[in-house]
């Protein structure tokens, strides 16, 4: 018989993500090194509409969004997590209010409130994409509501993964110009020539995350009749991507 008793105990993580564009509260069962999606629900807030122009988090995503964090946290603690970390990221870390949205989220929920530079932040989305791809090779891409954050990887060195940069192209963002095209067009590639790692980094793959990237992998599946609807590691070829986009 196995001795059970050398397994390691099971515990509960929350994680509640604050993005510019959406919450998002995922619950884990851990088991050593293994993780259990549990629950998974995200709530659209907008937070970060119309920053570029009013340097503030919207106020009606506020509102939504000390709504759904209280119905998150209750939910966690209704789960008997072990441990509930609420991280906030790109409308927060830049909004004027961003430090009192946070800090009033503490005082209604009990849960103090990480805000992480980019620099962080596409270090853990690296991290994510080379716990489920051990082989990466090339620049992971996480796009949010208010940037993209790119980072390079790369499996088999010491120091797998590289320096990152925090780009200002979020969905959220790039709808302040409206129907302006060359003005989108001119913001994105702008932003571009200050990411050398792009240049560096020609021919690797490009790792996608974010709920952006999913929905237009969705589309692709669809039109393309792919037969597995399954996102995850759903890849497109460059010259494909160039034609459906």
């Amino acid at each position: 018989m196995p001795d059970r008793s050398s397994r390691p105990a099971a515990s509960r993580i929350a994680v509640i993500d604050v993005g510019s564009n959406s919450l998002r509260l995922v619950v884990y069962e851990r088991l050593g090194a293994t993780l259990l999606p549990l629950l998974n629900e995200k709530v659209m807030c907008a937070l970060g509409r119309g920053i570029a122009l009013t340097g503030r988090l919207n106020p009606d995503g506020i509102e939504l969004a000390f709504a759904n964090l209280q119905r998150f946290v209750a939910l966690a603690r209704a789960l008997a997590v072990d441990d509930l970390a609420i991280i906030a990221t790109a409308a927060v870390r830049e909004a004027e209010d961003g430090a009192d949205f946070a800090a009033e989220i503490d005082a209604r929920c009990g849960v103090p409130v990480r805000i992480i530079d980019g620099g962080e932040e596409s270090s853990l989305s690296a991290a994510g994409v080379l716990a489920g791809i051990p082989d990466a090779d090339g620049i992971v891409g996480d796009l949010g509501g208010g940037s993209v954050e790119l980072v390079r990887v790369a499996a088999g060195d010491p120091s797998p993964i590289g320096d990152g940069v925090t780009l200002p192209l979020g969905p959220l963002r790039l709808a302040e110009f409206g129907d302006n095209r060359k003005a989108v067009i001119e913001q994105i590639e702008a932003a571009i020539t200050t990411a050398p790692l792009l240049r560096e980094c020609a021919g690797r793959a490009f790792y996608l995350v974010g709920g952006a990237w999913r929905a237009i992998a969705r589309l692709h599946i669809e039109q393309t009749r792919y037969p597995l609807h399954i996102i995850h590691q759903y890849t497109i070829a460059r010259r494909a991507a160039d034609a459906f986009l």
